[in-house]
């Protein structure tokens, strides 16, 4: 849910991600119920604020993306792990999302890209996640257009990846 309304939440001009450290080792000497409140206050505004700032949500990806790699806590990596699909979610929006099965679809797709994830591909795939960020429009027109010159008697079906993964496989 919304705790403020949009334009109060918009009008802010506040990174969002500063609620996580730039070391991430001082993250994890705090209390794993402070880290759960740093990670329900992101979620309840930096999330509602950041899902129109791609910078923010991707800055937002890597910190959260490092807390579920590294926690020992189940709930602190459970609920950085679900903030980190819902980043992936938020740059994958496209006008299918509303559709059950292309949801589904991408929310697996999201938990698989972070599930997937290491130390050794961190910043990769933080790379990816900016990458896909910047062509949502690029990916739709791309897939189109290959799947016209491919199949030119059928229409376009409703698209079940990210842009994500079109931009890991460019």
């Amino acid at each position: 849910g919304r705790v403020l309304p949009d334009e109060v939440v918009s009008g802010v001009k506040f990174d969002w991600t500063k609620l996580f450290p730039n070391d991430m080792a001082s993250f994890f000497r705090i209390s794993s119920v402070v880290q759960l409140v740093i990670l329900r206050t992101f979620d309840a505004v930096g999330m509602q604020a950041g899902s129109k700032n791609i910078a923010l949500v991707s800055k937002a990806f890597r910190s959260l993306l490092m807390i579920s790699l590294s926690s020992k806590s189940l709930e602190v990596y459970n609920l950085s792990r679900a903030l980190a699909i819902r980043v992936i979610l938020s740059i994958a929006r496209t006008s299918t999302m509303g559709q059950s099965e292309s949801r589904k679809c991408l929310e697996h797709e999201a938990g698989l890209w972070v599930d997937g994830a290491s130390t050794e591909t961190l910043a990769e795939l933080c790379n990816l996640v900016t990458a896909a960020s910047q062509s949502s429009m690029h990916h739709t027109l791309s897939v189109s257009r290959a799947w016209a010159c491919t199949f030119p008697s059928q229409l376009v079906p409703v698209l079940c990846f990210s842009a994500l993964l079109s931009s890991a496989l460019a």
